[in-house]
């Protein structure tokens, strides 16, 4: 297993294995999958490798247990994508059904500066069965997009962040084999996510613009680079400085826009 694993880590292209905090990002998912219980099932072709584990063994019907999957394509030496799905299946006390699938995808590449752009996308799948209509699962959607970019030195010069969530009234069926194990599609993020938080650092000022909750409304905020640290996380709320739109624009030149 160990060699299975430092194969798939020596595919990650070293430009993306240089940057201590990227490398870690995309670590984090491999150890996970890894330190999942289970026998694992490996398909590999070229420039592309997937990894398929689950413990169902005596579990009939399938229900507390897991399913995990996991693909890295290479497909040049300054770029990759890795894609990590987990499908967890638990009965509470009340002997309801409930299963969690969580998708999450991450590509890292080199841009024309020579700068490094990490995109992900993490979409979890909550189905839940209730005592008001037993023998059926209804799902709840949350998805979070984030955009990442770290100069030459590794540091963070950027971050986008986009959040939304969504309930289904229609039911699931969650439970069956057939719909554990993620497909390329189930990474693909399906519903809009309104809420944002842009934070840029331009020479020694950070700029964060916002917008938690609609009927909040967009709030828009400088601060010193003291007041984060090197995950671009704001340290005191307190002493965040309001600006308005025109600033924000003026510092920015327009470099990022909701979209």
């Amino acid at each position: 297993m160990i060699d299975v694993k430092q194969k798939i880590l020596s595919k990650i292209p070293r430009t993306i294995q240089n940057n201590k905090s990227a490398f870690q990002y995309l670590l984090t998912e491999v150890v996970h999958f890894f330190d999942a219980p289970g026998t694992i099932d490996i398909q590999e072709q070229d420039s592309q490798i997937i990894l398929k584990k689950d413990n169902i063994t005596n579990q009939v019907p399938y229900q507390d247990c897991n399913f995990y999957y996991l693909k890295l394509n290479t497909d040049y030496q300054k770029q990759c994508q890795l894609y990590f799905g987990v499908t967890t299946k638990t009965t509470d006390e009340n002997k309801k059904r409930h299963s969690i699938l969580n998708t999450k995808m991450i590509q890292c590449y080199l841009d024309q500066e020579n700068k490094l752009q990490v995109e992900s996308q993490e979409q979890i799948y909550h189905d839940d069965e209730t005592n008001q209509y037993p023998g059926f699962m209804f799902r709840r959607i949350d998805a979070v997009k984030n955009h990442m970019v770290y100069d030459e030195d590794g540091k963070f010069m950027k971050k986008e962040i986009y959040r939304g969530e969504m309930a289904l009234s229609l039911p699931f069926l969650h439970q069956s084999l057939q719909n554990s194990i993620v497909t390329d599609d189930d990474f693909s993020i399906k519903i809009d996510c309104p809420n944002y938080e842009f934070i840029n650092i331009i020479d020694d000022k950070v700029y964060i613009r916002t917008q938690y909750d609609k009927l909040e409304g967009e709030k828009i905020f400088i601060t010193d680079k003291s007041n984060i640290d090197e995950q671009l996380r704001v340290l005191n709320e307190n002493i965040l400085v309001p600006i308005d739109l025109q600033v924000w624009n003026e510092a920015l030149g327009g470099v990022m826009k909701k979209s």
